[in-house]
């Protein structure tokens, strides 16, 4: 972080926005700045600081809620309206994403960011249909879209919103994971919401992490279980579609089997 010869406090979009533009300063936005320390970057020249925007806050909008895109993750758990969603699972999977102190600093927004392809909250979000408002032009992306194009979607831009879908009569959703310890980050992770009725799985949607680059919908498994009761051999069948890496973490075919058996025990959750 030697590089930074600049920082910038603004107090109005238009403003941070007019900074990031800029061709010929590097410029980086920052909100709790946990990532800028973590990630080490040398080439950064000019800091954004997007505290006095307005951008922290938690609303309900008739079946969701926005969170502005610098409310912080422990602001999450500790507001009921946050902390209730979806019978307590977004607070859980908050906790399970990093440690306290990196909570009461770290933002949604650059949670989202920065999200690595075991990112539990990054995770549940994929599963939950949430999508990201971007400036300028107040953009509309979804988050499976948002996580394949990041680099591209983010250059001279900002997230100001993030929007989380609130339960209809019925959804419930469900987040299992497998880690060294408990308090490690998983080796492989997943988030399973659908509505059960009759004993059949509706409205079906699973986000997988540590099976792929990047976080990422296991749409060939929704498939299989779709409009179906609860099946593990649907589960079995679909996770052939799964390359994943291997690493001292875990080899590809360690992880293919842990995120079968992980959506198992999500979907066993949904029926409980």
């Amino acid at each position: 972080m030697r590089s930074i010869r600049e920082y910038h406090r603004p107090q109005q979009l238009e403003e941070a926005l007019a900074l990031l533009a800029r061709h010929d300063v590097t410029t980086l936005p920052i909100g709790g700045g946990t990532g800028l320390v973590a990630e080490g970057r040398l080439n950064v020249e000019a800091i954004v600081d997007l505290r006095d925007l307005g951008l922290s806050y938690i609303r309900r909008d008739g079946a969701a809620l926005r969170l502005g895109a610098t409310t912080t993750l422990q602001t999450l758990i500790d507001s009921p309206e946050s902390a209730q969603a979806w019978s307590g699972e977004l607070a859980r999977v908050l906790e399970l994403t990093v440690a306290r102190n990196l909570r009461e600093a770290g933002t949604i927004a650059g949670t989202l960011v920065s999200a690595t392809n075991n990112n539990p909250l990054a995770v549940l979000l994929l599963a939950l249909d949430a999508s990201l408002t971007i400036e300028p032009g107040r953009k509309t992306v979804a988050l499976e879209a948002f996580l394949s194009q990041r680099a591209s979607l983010l250059t001279a831009s900002l997230i100001t919103e993030v929007t989380v879908p609130l339960p209809r009569p019925g959804q419930a959703v469900a987040f299992e994971k497998v880690g060294r310890t408990p308090a490690d980050l998983p080796i492989v992770c997943a988030a399973i919401r659908a509505q059960l009725e009759n004993g059949v799985l509706r409205d079906v949607r699973i986000g997988l992490g540590g099976v792929a680059p990047l976080p990422v919908r296991a749409s060939r498994i929704e498939q299989a279980l779709q409009g179906k009761p609860p099946d593990a051999h649907a589960v079995e069948r679909a996770r052939a579609d799964l390359n994943p890496p291997s690493d001292f973490l875990g080899s590809a075919e360690y992880r293919r089997e842990v995120a079968a058996v992980l959506v198992r025990r999500a979907i066993e959750r949904l029926m409980h």
